[in-house]
């Protein structure tokens, strides 16, 4: 694939990119991801044969809740990110939940799959108040909890799907969703953003193994007194 003049503006980093890079499908693919690439969104899009074929995807797999619209076009998506996407948080569980269990698709894939959902910079949401580091694999780090995760922002929508995973080999999938907040901000403490963490807090430390008080997570402001 070749990166056109036609760039997204929003997240990521192609847009600041001359026209004429030739990325590879899976670049384009972890670009889409672990930035939240809109121009990598779209090549991707495009790559795998459009809308429709994302659709029939998803029909195929049972999951159709998971609809996509349109390929990212803020002139058409204006202030209501359901005109790009939409999915219930059971069918995009149910998905990721697949992808952890290498069930969804041949477990190579599914492995690749996650190996680039590891890979995801953004943070902020359910693995919010998590101890994690998103560069434990690079630096030999032993860490007692890992994610792999995909989030979606918009103003007033928050959207984050993954999977946790223990270092004893427990853990858990997820589909957290937040939709219709008066808070349209992007700032750090952005209403959904931390209604999404106090949610994965909250499942980590009732799932840990060794109970609420051995969790990997911090204590934050909105703890209870």
């Amino acid at each position: 694939m070749t990166l056109s003049g036609d760039r997204r503006g929003g997240s990521g980093i192609l847009k600041a990119f001359d026209a004429g890079l030739r990325p590879t499908l899976r670049d384009a693919a972890t670009l889409m991801i672990v930035l939240s690439d809109n121009t990598a969104t779209n090549l991707v899009i495009d790559s795998v044969g459009g809308v429709g074929a994302v659709n029939a995807a998803m029909d195929e797999l049972g999951l159709s809740s998971i609809r996509l619209h349109n390929r990212v076009d803020f002139e058409v998506i204006g202030d209501d990110v359901r005109r790009l996407g939409e999915s219930s948080p059971r069918d995009m569980r149910t998905l990721v939940q697949g992808i952890a269990e290498r069930a969804i698709f041949a477990p190579q894939i599914c492995e690749a799959v996650e190996s680039v959902l590891a890979a995801q910079q953004y943070l902020d949401q359910v693995p919010r108040y998590l101890r994690i580091s998103p560069y434990a694999a690079e630096l030999s780090m032993n860490t007692p909890v890992t994610v792999a995760n995909k989030t979606g922002f918009f103003p007033g929508t928050r959207a984050d799907a993954g999977i946790v995973r223990f270092d004893g080999g427990e853990g858990f999938a997820y589909a957290v969703f937040h939709h219709g907040s008066r808070d349209k901000t992007f700032l750090p403490e952005s209403e959904g953003s931390v209604l999404a963490g106090l949610i994965g807090k909250a499942i980590t430390e009732q799932w840990w193994p060794g109970g609420p008080a051995a969790a990997p997570t911090v204590s934050t402001p909105y703890d209870p007194r």
